[in-house]
């Protein structure tokens, strides 16, 4: 829940009371995490999907576009919030993770799991 959430229960309390509803630190973990069937997701500055990036070689701008029109062919949800691309997968090969941990503004994050907040 977010506080927007939580600000718009306690305002249509009576008498400005409220109930203040505290989210757990999983709720509070996952409330960007837009597809939460998907395990992990590509997080990439949107500057990265420019094609005249000036900081990028255009063989990098290249593979990069490449990668990100298969993704969007496999139909794999996205979102864009605050100048990030998210991209949602379940899977990941070892070599494409070394991929993009070698790009600076690019990376593979794994959902999180409510064990790791208890």
């Amino acid at each position: 829940m977010t506080k927007e959430e939580i600000n718009e229960i306690n305002a249509k309390c009576p008498d400005n009371q409220g109930i203040f509803v505290q989210p757990t630190p999983y709720q509070l973990a996952m409330q960007d995490w837009y597809e939460p069937t998907y395990s992990k997701r590509i997080e990439a500055n949107i500057e990265l999907l420019d094609p005249v990036n000036p900081n990028l070689t255009q063989e990098l701008s290249d593979i990069i576009h490449r990668l990100y029109n298969y993704l969007k062919a496999q139909g794999l949800p996205e979102h864009s919030e605050k100048g990030v691309k998210y991209i949602y997968i379940n899977v990941i090969q070892p070599q494409h993770q070394s991929f993009a941990d070698s790009i600076d503004g690019l990376a593979i994050t794994d959902r999180p799991k409510p064990e790791d907040y208890d």
